[in-house]
């Protein structure tokens, strides 16, 4: 484990409330601010917490271990101050959840996967494809000019206005590409997941197409799915307001949680 995580990590809402919700970003090598401000009507909740910290920015490394590393230490330090804790992972941030999923933590309560992977076959049905050596710069302008495969027509400006404000690790992403993104399979982990999974995919969505999530839901008997059905790869942008309320029915109606 790590033993300074604070540092790294923006906490939003009551930041000493015993529910904690840890979003987990995609990428790779972009950061989480695509989630902000979509997620901030969370903070009114006096019992949740929202955290975020951008991915590959404590060990300042590219391999998929040391983001591992990081997520486990992140979880393990808002275990110290925590009742229960829910994770969201959104796009390659939803592979670094499952695989943590591994450890299995006690105070892990729930998982929300959000237009996620689980093996490289997400590729198979990508209408687009990257470089495979990318500068900041180039991976900057090669996501902005995908952005009709991340967005519908009617959120496409806004679209380009969010990617437009993140900032891009062509480091990052290429080492995660060669190293992981290539040949992973995590169907194996979703088959031992025994604690809920609320599962959102766009219905539109051509980054990790449909398809590719029907196929990981049938591996693990706790998914719930939803399909969001004027969505491409960012449900929480396009169709906000039904994505807070299954985030909320799921974070506050668990057995067990108060």
């Amino acid at each position: 484990m790590i033993d300074i995580v604070e540092p790294y990590l923006e906490i939003m809402g009551c930041k000493n409330a015993k529910k904690k919700l840890l979003c987990v970003h995609g990428g790779p090598g972009m950061d989480y601010s695509y989630f902000r401000p979509y997620l901030d009507s969370l903070e009114k909740f006096e019992d949740l917490a929202v955290v975020y910290y951008k991915c590959g920015s404590i060990l300042n490394e590219g391999t998929f271990i040391s983001q591992l590393e990081e997520l486990k230490s992140v979880i393990g330090y808002l275990e110290e101050n925590s009742q229960s804790i829910y994770l969201l992972g959104h796009s390659f941030g939803s592979a670094l959840v499952i695989e943590c999923l591994r450890y299995k933590f006690s105070k892990i309560k729930g998982v929300i996967l959000c237009s996620w992977i689980f093996s490289s076959t997400f590729r198979n049905y990508m209408d687009f494809v990257k470089l495979s050596e990318y500068t900041d710069e180039q991976y900057k302008s090669d996501t902005i000019s995908s952005a009709s495969s991340y967005f519908s027509n009617n959120f496409l400006e806004e679209g380009k206005s969010v990617l437009e404000k993140v900032t891009y690790s062509g480091r990052l992403f290429n080492d995660l590409e060669a190293e992981y993104l290539s040949k992973f399979n995590l169907a194996e982990n979703l088959k031992s997941i025994f604690i809920p999974i609320l599962s959102i995919a766009g219905v539109e969505d051509t980054v990790v197409p449909i398809n590719h999530i029907i196929e990981g839901k049938k591996l693990c008997k706790n998914i719930t799915h939803i399909n969001f059905k004027k969505s491409k790869h960012f449900p929480f942008i396009e169709e906000n307001a039904l994505f807070i309320n299954c985030l909320i029915s799921f974070l506050f109606d668990q057995k067990g949680e108060k």
